[in-house]
């Protein structure tokens, strides 16, 4: 039985985006790119973008991390929920060649998503702006251009700090509890599968 001080979590009165939100276009070695944000839990639609990277499994197996030539297109990043990735600032740059070289349009529309479109769509987000020099200031960037509740938890704003080398007095929108999570999620899955495709 629920106690009088038990908080339940109503997802219809939380006041946030939904779908495919536009959050930035920028150009990218001779292409347009065009950033939509959002969540599996949001509503979401990756056949309305050419390619979506996505943290959210079971869109694509682990053995078979970049599967841009499906329909729809999915670059699948085994981050858990609520932590934040380790790749080098170089992954990021690859990721994007990659989508580019696959990908024969002068305008693609790059879809990012998790669960909810908060923390690691908002990480995403935030590095991509950093990337293609939108901002200077990617955390407030995302939470602006793209919701307030972008980017959730100390570690994944340290990241992105540490990634870009900027410093942004900013704080989580949640508890942070991620950092145990993510380091048992690489020993579980091991970290070693993304980097030997990779790099």
């Amino acid at each position: 039985m629920l106690g009088r001080k038990t908080k339940i979590f109503r997802f219809k009165s939380d006041p946030c985006h939904h779908g495919n939100v536009h959050v930035f276009t920028a150009e990218y070695n001779g292409r347009t790119l065009m950033f939509y944000g959002g969540g599996e839990m949001r509503g979401f639609n990756p056949e309305s973008v050419d390619v979506t990277i996505t943290f959210v499994n079971p869109y694509v197996e682990m053995s078979n991390l970049y599967t841009i030539d499906s329909e729809p297109k999915y670059i699948y990043l085994p981050v858990p929920d609520m932590g934040a990735p380790t790749y080098p600032l170089s992954f990021w740059y690859h990721l994007l060649d990659k989508i580019i070289e696959n990908i024969p349009l002068d305008v693609i529309k790059i879809g990012v998503m998790c669960l909810g479109g908060h923390g690691r769509t908002g990480t995403a987000l935030a590095i991509f702006a950093w990337m293609l020099k939108e901002t200077n200031k990617p955390i407030r960037f995302v939470r602006k251009n793209y919701c307030k509740n972008a980017v959730e938890t100390t570690e994944q704003i340290k990241y992105i700090q540490e990634l870009t080398g900027t410093h942004e007095k900013v704080k989580g929108t949640k508890e942070d509890f991620s950092y145990y999570f993510t380091r048992k999620y690489y020993q579980d899955e091991g970290e070693e599968s993304i980097k030997e495709w990779w790099y």
